[in-house]
Parts: structure tokens; sequence; C-alpha cells
């Protein structure tokens, strides 16, 4: 064998050494073995929003200018001065059987964090060390008020992803590795998207591409998320998701008034108030707890390093992996995060509310969307009550509603006793 033939063996030798060291993901692997205790998570922070209420059906708005005008001229017409015609201008027609809720209260956005740590004291425990996969699971009770609808987003440290659906499958590519020294000598930590980049101090070291591969679900009691790291991704840190979610839905009649006041700002009589009911959606009453919980778990692939964590390349790595999971109980939110702030008029401790009735039907509780509502008829009552120009008398409005309190008709003692009525929040504690 001549000495062209022996350095051509020994060069093609040492490329193949070389490629196949460069390739691998460690230099000996053990496990998996199961150990519980070297990652930890929790549930950092929770958000909840609700969606906008959004009124479907069609309003005297939604014509254009020609026909507004067509159609006042031809009410007014009809019926000149009188203050029915006023309120017929918001009233909504043309709904579907989909669309009897004005409002719809029942739908939420959350955003979850998570906070993935890795136990740092324990045993053999290296710098090097990194989580490289983990499955997040959040169930709610099968008997819960509540259930998952979709994704919004997901995001984690290394890229933030928009979903849009049920389920979902993606990978981040990471085509630049994290550079430990710029041209002034100094340190940096720079990670980017797209580009390349080395990590060097006394020596190059070219990572290549690594990955960080996504998957998620949600059913209707569940989200669950794996992540899947590649080459020195190390999953700890905040994971953050955002989710749809819906509350079992429960009808409620909520009251406007109108009129109570004219232009300059005088109170009204009785014949020239409106009433109008619309109905709305708000989440199951029978089924409300104080705090909602839900059950989070972990599932995790741990890399331990036994040796070769003073390199930054891991194929020259002795590692053992460990399988672990970890299980917790998590206060998600209280009632007064998912129910609206509704408003309505009656004592302390007791569940007896201002109600109204039409034409000798049931009496319907006055409940109202917000507090200035609830207040100015409050307003109006206490000073027409008491003023005697109501007391222990009919309140007939014009629209044939009959205002009582516990059926019977308003007396001054209501706005002066021990315990008078009062503006309270409708989802107290004393009205569940």
């Amino acid at each position: 064998m001549n000495r062209t033939v022996l350095h051509i063996i020994v060069l093609s030798f040492i490329i193949i050494v070389t490629a196949c060291t460069s390739l691998r993901r460690y230099r000996s692997a053990e496990g998996p073995l199961e150990n519980n205790d070297l990652a930890t998570i929790g549930l950092f922070g929770i958000k909840l929003s609700p969606s906008t209420p959004s009124a479907p059906g069609k309003s005297l708005w939604d014509l254009s200018a020609e026909s507004q005008s067509q159609f006042i001229r031809i009410l007014n017409n009809r019926f000149p001065d009188n203050s029915l015609f006023f309120n017929s201008l918001n009233m909504r027609y043309m709904m579907g059987d989909d669309e009897l809720f004005s409002d719809d209260y029942t739908r939420s956005d959350m955003r979850l964090v998570f906070s993935v740590e890795r136990n740092r004291e324990a045993p053999h425990s290296s710098p090097a060390d990194r989580l490289e996969y983990l499955k997040i699971t959040l169930s709610i009770p099968d008997d819960s008020i509540l259930r998952f609808t979709g994704w919004n987003n997901y995001s984690t440290e290394y890229g933030t992803i928009d979903i849009g659906s049920v389920s979902f499958t993606r990978s981040i590519d990471l085509s630049a590795s994290p550079s430990f020294s710029d041209k002034n000598g100094g340190l940096t930590s720079d990670i980017s998207s797209s580009g390349t980049a080395s990590s060097s101090r006394k020596e190059d070291q070219k990572v290549g591409y690594r990955y960080l591969k996504l998957n998620g679900m949600i059913k209707k009691g569940s989200v669950s998320i794996e992540e899947e790291g590649t080459r020195e991704i190390d999953l700890t840190g905040n994971i953050s998701t955002d989710v749809s979610l819906a509350f079992n839905r429960f009808p409620l009649t909520i009251a406007v008034f109108s009129g109570l006041k004219d232009s300059l700002g005088r109170l009204n009589e009785s014949s020239g108030i409106i009433a109008d009911y619309r109905l709305v959606a708000v989440p199951l009453m029978k089924s409300i707890k104080d705090t909602l919980f839900g059950v989070l778990e972990m599932e995790y692939l741990y890399r331990n390093v036994r040796k070769g964590s003073a390199t930054f390349p891991e194929w020259d790595d002795n590692v053992v992996f460990y399988k672990g999971k970890v299980r917790s109980k998590v206060p998600l939110f209280t009632s007064d995060d998912y129910l609206p702030s509704f408003y309505c008029i009656g004592r302390d401790e007791s569940r007896a509310l201002l109600s109204s009735s039409r034409s000798g039907a049931q009496g319907n509780d006055l409940v109202f969307r917000s507090y200035r509502d609830a207040l100015d008829l409050f307003d109006w009552l206490r000073n027409r009550v008491v003023a005697g120009k109501y007391s222990g008398k009919q309140i007939r409005l014009a629209t044939s509603d009959i205002i009582t309190y516990e059926g019977k008709d308003l007396t001054v003692s209501d706005f002066t006793g021990s315990n008078p009525l009062k503006v309270k929040e409708y989802f107290s504690r004393d009205n569940k």
C-alpha cells in the first residue's frame, strides 16, 4: 500500500469520525429512570377577560339615512306626541332563533401563565442539565359549569404563534445560536429566529439548527400542551397561552328605563316613563361556586449530564434520562371574576327585590346592567315617594308596568326605615 492511499484512508477515517461525532446527541445514555422530584410547575398567573357583548338583530339605526328619515316621518304622523314612538327607535327586530339574547356574558377569554422550573439542588445535577420534553394538562371537573372552546395564541421564550383552532402542531425553527462574545470582547446572549451565528469564547462552536416542537389539543374539560426541544433547548421558564371558554348559559331579564327626567332635568310623572326588557345570557346560577378549581399536571423528560458538562457541544455528554410526573390542584378564579356586574334594588340580607309586572302578569325582579341605571330609578322613586306623590299608591308607567316591592306599593318607610331599600350588586352572596 503506497503512502498516497494510506493518506486517503486516514483522511477518510478522520472525516467519518468527525462527522459522526458532530451529529451524535450524546456519547452514552441511560434510562429513562423514574424521578418525580426533578421539575415543578405552577400557575404563575391567570387573567379572565369577558368577551365584548354584541347586540344581534337589526334596529332603526341600521337602516340607511334616507330610510331612517322616511320611517321617522311615518311614525311621527301616526303617533304624534306619543312617548312610545321614541322607545320604538331602539327596538330590535328580525332576530333568529340563535339571536334571542341581546348580550351573551357566558363567553370569556382566559390567559394562563405556567411557570416551569428545574430542581437545581437535585443530586448529580449539573449546569448542562435541561428539560427536553414537557406535557402540560389543565383539566376541570366533569360537573364544572364551564368548558374550553378554542385556542387564541401560544407563547414561550423562543417564540409566539397564533393558533385559532381546537388543536395545533407547530415547530419553531431557531436557525441562530446564542452568541457569548462580540467584536468588542463583551458578553452577549442574542437569539434570533433567522440568520446564523456561532458561540465562541476561545473556540468556535456551531450548534446548527434547533427546533421547538409544539403540540396542543383542547377538549371540553381539558387543555393539553406538548413541548419538545432539541439541541440545547431547555424548556424551563414561563409559558403563556390564551384560550376561549364558555359557561353554561342561563337567561336573565335586564330592565331599561327611559323618560325619568325631561330635557331640563326635571322628574317626569310615572305616565311618562317607559320600561323596556332585554334578555341576556349569564353563567348558570344554580351551580355557581365561590372558587373554581382545576387540576394541573405535568409529565417531563429530564436530561441529566453526568460527564461532559464543561463543554457546550452535547455530543460528548454521558447522560441519564429521567421521566417524571407532578400533579396539583390549583384555583382558577372566583365567582367575582366571571359574573357580570349587574345591580338591583333591595334590602340588606334579603332576597326580595324591587319588581315590576305588566297587565297582571307575574312580576319580574328588576335587574340593571349598570349601577348608574339602577341609581337613576332609585333616585326617582325615593324622591317621588318620600315627597308623598306616590306613597302607598300604585306606580303605573306609560307601558302599563306597575312597580312594587314584595307585591306591595312603595311607602315612605321603604326609604327611611332602619333597613331601607338600596342599590346593591345582583350577584352578591345574598342573592345567589
